[in-house]
């Protein structure tokens, strides 16, 4: 799949509701990325459920960021925001099914914790990591690391991947 197409497709979908928070929402892709082997829909999932924290997380008149890169021969997917951030102390927990972390004004915000979870399994599946990087009140960038390409095995099927799990960066 065409990284550049995926990313800006998913900025695309979330546009509305940036606008609606008054955030600004950009997407950047530097030409010539390579061509991403991976489930298209697993892809789009795992993007648009980020950018979604990002935009839920974010406060008006702030930004979200959306952007891709090759890394070896990985292709990483980022987005940052100057939301409300998370405490260093939680960030070992995100990627679990129904964890929801407090914020730094004690917001509640909606959900039922699972969006992270999601991503993190797709990653998983797709031999890729997440990583969270945060600081309370400052922002969040969440990456999604995927191989270019899913190795295969000698008997042409996908090959026995790692479980790696999300790493607080």
């Amino acid at each position: 799949l065409d990284v550049a197409s995926l990313v800006q497709s998913c900025a695309e979908v979330m546009r509305h509701a940036a606008e609606e928070r008054r955030l600004t929402l950009l997407a950047e892709v530097p030409p010539g990325l390579p061509e991403l082997v991976a489930d298209r829909r697993a892809c789009k999932q795992m993007l648009l459920n980020v950018i979604a924290n990002a935009v839920k997380f974010t406060d008006a008149g702030g930004w979200v960021h959306v952007s891709a890169r090759v890394e070896g021969d990985m292709i990483a997917l980022v987005v940052a925001d100057n939301g409300i951030g998370i405490a260093e102390q939680d960030l070992p927990k995100l990627g679990n099914p129904f964890v929801q972390t407090d914020s730094a004004y004690n917001r509640s915000h909606d959900g039922a914790g699972l969006g992270l979870s999601v991503v993190n399994g797709l990653v998983r599946l797709h031999g890729g990591r997440l990583e969270i990087a945060s600081k309370l009140g400052e922002g969040t960038t969440a990456t999604v690391t995927l191989p270019l390409s899913c190795p295969q095995s000698e008997s042409g099927q996908a090959a026995d991947r790692p479980n790696p799990a999300v790493s607080a960066a």
